[in-house]
């Protein structure tokens, strides 16, 4: 089995047990899109895979419940209040029947008001709320010196992500978003799914490492715990996913001069005396000082955190 097959049976399993019997009509929905705009199929699979699930090297997530676990739960719930009400359902036929067989006309009243109330039953069950949570930690390896960027990235790239109107705060070392999840993050959210959705972050360093202590929390109705489970799972994954980028974009923005890339480069081992033009291919001496240079050949301006992302690609162990 090739490369891109492995990954879209992997992304495959993801969105059906995110999104149930539809989730390979969504994938493929997702694949067509994205090669309307000029990619092959092999980008476009590997594109979402790196997304969806793909690499995390900056990150190593270490939860203290698995996520499955968490929200599966949410569809046991809902399953076993369907067997609950099937049983109250048979239950109250059986009486019924027992009723007329030994002529007993309070058992069969009795029957017949709990055949006929069992949809009443199946209503004020389902409207009751139900809380959620999930806890995780999840370190971001060298990236102390960056919580500041960190911080103010985190809300911006997420909203980006979810495509949703995000609402968030600040305390000290602590940051919480929240948002209200509409149809464009699950279709069938109106259907007794969450109201509304926190994720709460506190931000610790270690060394030069640092420490996300993550909890997400949901208010659903009991009736939608099929629906709150695929909102719950997107969103943990999401925010995973968004994190990648906010590390990647938090350390270039973190380089602002030619000293630092440098140094970087140094504490690495590797020597780097030329880079190319990215407008003319022309090999430029790479600068000791300064934020900004320009080629000699074509004159395009070149900014220190352009170099720093061209050198990141080839070096793959700059911090």
């Amino acid at each position: 089995m090739s490369e891109a097959s492995e990954e879209y049976e992997e992304l495959l399993d993801l969105y059906v047990k995110i999104w149930g019997d539809r989730g390979k009509l969504i994938l493929e929905k997702e694949i067509n899109e994205r090669i309307k705009n000029g990619l092959s199929r092999e980008d476009v699979i590997s594109e979402l895979y790196k997304k969806e699930i793909g690499e995390r090297k900056p990150m190593n997530i270490k939860p203290k419940d698995k996520l499955e676990y968490s929200v599966e739960s949410l569809q046991e719930v809902y399953f076993s209040d369907v067997l609950l009400l099937i049983f109250y359902y048979l239950l109250s036929f059986v009486i019924i029947v027992v009723g007329f067989k030994s002529e007993m006309a309070f058992l069969v009243l009795f029957g017949l008001l709990a055949y006929f109330t069992s949809p009443l039953v199946a209503l004020v069950l389902s409207r009751l709320k139900t809380d959620w949570e999930f806890k995780e930690t999840i370190k971001l390896e060298k990236s102390a010196n960056c919580l500041p960027e960190i911080k103010k990235l985190i809300p911006s790239v997420f909203q980006r992500s979810t495509l949703q109107k995000i609402f968030f705060s600040y305390d000290d070392d602590n940051l919480e978003i929240r948002f209200k999840p509409d149809e464009k993050f699950d279709p069938d959210v109106g259907k007794l799914g969450p109201s509304e959705v926190n994720v709460n972050i506190s931000f610790k360093t270690d060394k030069e490492d640092l420490l996300l202590d993550i909890a997400y929390h949901g208010s659903h109705f009991r009736g939608g715990g099929n629906v709150a489970s695929r909102v719950y799972r997107k969103l943990v994954l999401e925010f995973r996913s968004s994190l990648n980028e906010v590390v990647e974009r938090a350390k270039s923005e973190k380089v602002v001069n030619f000293s630092e890339i440098v140094e970087l480069i140094a504490k690495c081992g590797v020597v780097v005396k030329e880079i190319k033009c990215p407008e003319c291919g022309g090999k430029i001496e790479l600068p000791k000082e300064g934020s900004v240079t320009k080629c000699p050949y074509c004159g395009a301006t070149i900014e220190a955190i352009d170099v720093y992302k061209i050198i990141k690609d080839l070096i793959k162990d700059l911090p």
